[in-house]
């Protein structure tokens, strides 16, 4: 089963899906980070975390994924946040959709994927040593 493989990206998977839709209200508040947009650095951790443990997985299942290969996970994880976006606003009471959110969620997968393919180049490279 598909979700065994990958049990770590998984369960970062469903975290952030009920971090997305509990409602406000059911989310604790802690009172000393309330920074304004402080929510938008959470939005960005969710989704670079997410990014990040998913193309580990990858690199462990799947030796060389192709570019495209890759592009097509980093659109599927935009649209999906963006799609989650849309849940909260509809369907959520106490929640609602937000383009800074998504735009943060957007910035999180680019930068897990960013970070994940220098930190991969910079372990072959150094595999030597």
């Amino acid at each position: 089963m598909i979700f065994l493989k990958y049990y770590k990206s998984t369960i970062i998977f469903i975290l952030v899906l009920l971090l997305s839709l509990l409602p406000a209200n059911s989310t604790a508040k802690i009172h000393f980070l309330n920074l304004p947009y402080f929510d938008k650095v959470i939005h960005f951790l969710m989704y670079f975390s997410l990014t990040f443990v998913l193309f580990l997985d990858i690199k462990i299942k799947i030796k060389n994924p192709t570019r495209l290969f890759i592009f097509r996970v980093v659109i599927l994880l935009i649209v999906w946040s963006g799609f989650l976006e849309i849940i909260q606003e509809t369907f959520i009471l106490g929640r609602s959709g937000s383009w800074f959110d998504f735009l943060a969620n957007t910035f999180g997968v680019i930068f897990g994927t960013f970070v994940f393919h220098r930190i991969s180049k910079f372990a072959k490279t150094h595999q030597d040593y």
